[in-house]
């Protein structure tokens, strides 16, 4: 992974402009630093997605012929 996506990860982490500009500015070295600091800290996984009801499926005529 460049650097450059390393920074783009470390900006999402949060929010606010104010740690997306402070990211911007850090050095290469401290980028990668931090990437590696959030990863270990578990910073980039992503956030669980729960289902609330059932999900439907649009039928295919594939789906219909393997029925038979």
């Amino acid at each position: 992974m460049n650097v450059e996506t390393m920074r783009i990860e470390i900006a999402k982490a949060y929010p606010g402009l104010g740690w997306k500009r402070k990211v911007k500015e850090m050095s290469e070295n401290q980028v990668i630093a931090v990437y590696h600091t959030f990863q270990k800290g578990n910073k980039f996984k992503p956030a669980r997605k729960t289902q609330v009801g059932p999900v439907y499926k649009q039928l295919t005529f594939d789906d219909i012929s393997k029925t038979k």
